[in-house]
């Protein structure tokens, strides 16, 4: 973790956070800090992340700084470290503080090969997690990836985003893919996470399956879903330029979740995924997921947006076997592979 004291114009100094224990790799890594006036483990500092390894498969670690991110406690796990049946796995952990300073960690995992969110929780600063892990929900889709008509990847579409309401509401949302359409799916808790609400549908375009999603709450407690949407295709459609195209959108729930409006457009253009791509060239690549954040007065969301990329027709036969790999240089266009980070600012 490197951290910043002149609004991000330097990073003198960074500290480990993962610690010495070997691993395969650390990934899908988030961190928060505990910035609540009536908390009294104010300024602390959470991490939470994936460790890969060779002899107990996927977990979750978590290790915590006390002293404003100089240093962090040794890793800690906090779910089993071996795949339930040897089917599924642990991902995608999303760690948030609450307004009394409990720290609460949700993440995607397999139980009895049945896919759900998951919950740990800490009331002393990150220093125990000492309950049980809880089920927030259980997961439907249908794991279809990728999705008809595109070649980048979406499973992590199933990964949860997490946030926490200035009135300690939980709000916990993800993206299902069942009978070839595909929903933002939301729930909340009003009791510290020990129980959730059923899941409820927050976004859902028609025509259009939803991939990627994100949550933010405001300071009036109202709940932003931002989430991005791809045409519908029949199964077996192969990827390439023009294929489907995809946009990003916003709902709102006015009343802590219990239900959302209508899905608006927010992306001012459409993109074409065929026209990114992973380096090997193998594939159309936009990445695992985007990010929303809230405040009194806008919607801040950030996606990865193709608009300026252009397909490549030599790429797409090789995507398909017709080809050998392409030079991109010279026979390519010179957009191609151009996706860019888009910020869209909302005012809802």
């Amino acid at each position: 973790m490197a951290k910043s004291t002149d609004g991000g114009c330097t990073y003198p100094t960074a500290a480990r956070v993962s610690g010495a224990s070997p691993a395969i790799f650390d990934d899908k890594d988030a961190i928060t800090a505990d910035a609540n006036p009536a908390s009294p483990f104010r300024d602390n500092v959470y991490a939470t992340w994936t460790k890969f390894n060779h002899q107990f498969g996927d977990q979750i670690l978590f290790a915590r700084s006390t002293d404003g991110g100089a240093s962090f406690s040794n890793p800690k796990p906090i779910s089993p470290g071996f795949n339930n049946n040897h089917v599924g796995g642990r991902q995608g952990s999303a760690v948030k503080v609450g307004p009394d300073g409990t720290v609460y960690v949700v993440w995607f995992d397999t139980i009895n090969k049945q896919a759900v969110e998951r919950i740990a929780i800490s009331h002393d600063g990150g220093m125990t997690f000492p309950g049980a892990n809880i089920t927030v929900a259980q997961i439907t889709d249908d794991f279809a990836n990728p999705l008809p008509g595109s070649s980048f990847r979406q499973d992590a579409r199933t990964f949860p985003s997490f946030s926490v309401a200035p009135n300690g509401t939980l709000h916990v949302i993800w993206a299902n893919h069942t009978n070839g359409h595909s929903v933002v799916q939301a729930t909340h808790s009003t009791d510290d996470g020990l129980t959730w609400s059923a899941p409820a549908t927050a976004g859902d375009v028609k025509g259009r399956s939803a991939f990627f999603a994100a949550v933010a709450t405001d300071p009036s407690n109202n709940v932003d879903v931002v989430f991005q949407a791809m045409d519908d295709k029949p199964a077996g459609t192969a990827p390439g330029a023009g294929v489907v195209h995809y946009d990003s959108y916003l709902a709102r729930s006015t009343d802590g979740g219990a239900t959302f409006g209508n899905s608006q457009l927010i992306s001012t253009q459409m993109s074409d995924p065929d026209g990114s791509s992973t380096n090997g060239l193998g594939a159309q690549f936009l990445g695992d997921y985007i990010t929303a954040v809230a405040d009194a007065n806008h919607v801040y969301a950030v996606w990865t947006d193709s608009r300026n990329a252009t397909p490549c027709g030599p790429v797409d036969a090789f995507r398909a076997g017709k080809a050998q790999k392409s030079d991109v240089i010279a026979q390519c266009p010179t957009t191609f592979g151009n996706t860019d980070i888009f910020l869209g600012t909302v005012s809802p």
